[in-house]
């Protein structure tokens, strides 16, 4: 058994080390890239069931409620740094945001918007909503928004609810 100051100790340094400390110094104006609705949450390194895969995998991004055909919104201003199509989550549009961090837009209609290199404000549209294939028994559509900040994938709503 663990002691309970081992285990105290080790809550107050995982509170001290938390993302939420860590996220970036400015403060750009942020809203939601569709429905605020969550309809599976970002798990980091905790597994969660997969009913694609029928298995146990972690999700590092947050799915988020939206439509097919949808608009889906630059989260704050930012530059396009790629679009492209990938296998598992499909059409996926990356952009550089202000706040020091990278968004994965994943599961849009495959002809978006905008281009590499593009400068967008918050609020400009990506895309649209399409398929998300590694996801597609989950029943929903979605969007499956992902934000890598210092070379790891963090919890979407840590930038999304900061502002919020």
């Amino acid at each position: 058994e663990i002691p309970t100051s081992v285990t105290k100790e080790n809550a107050e340094r995982r509170t001290e080390d938390a993302p939420e400390e860590k996220i970036g110094e400015e403060k750009p104006e942020v809203s939601y890239p569709t429905d605020s609705t969550v309809t599976k949450e970002f798990s980091g390194d905790t597994p969660v069931y997969s009913k694609t895969f029928c298995d146990w995998r972690s999700h590092e991004g947050t799915d988020f409620k939206a439509e097919k055909g949808s608009a889906v919104k630059s989260i704050t201003s930012g530059v396009v740094a790629d679009v492209y199509e990938d296998p598992s989550y499909g059409t996926t549009v990356v952009m550089s945001h202000d706040g020091g961090f990278t968004a994965y837009y994943s599961g849009l209609e495959k002809n978006v918007p905008v281009k590499k290199g593009a400068k967008l404000k918050n609020g400009d549209e990506i895309g649209k909503i399409g398929e998300v294939p590694c996801e597609a028994a989950e029943g929903q559509s979605h969007l499956h928004l992902a934000i890598n900040k210092e070379g790891k994938f963090i919890d979407p709503l840590l930038i999304l609810d900061k502002e919020n």
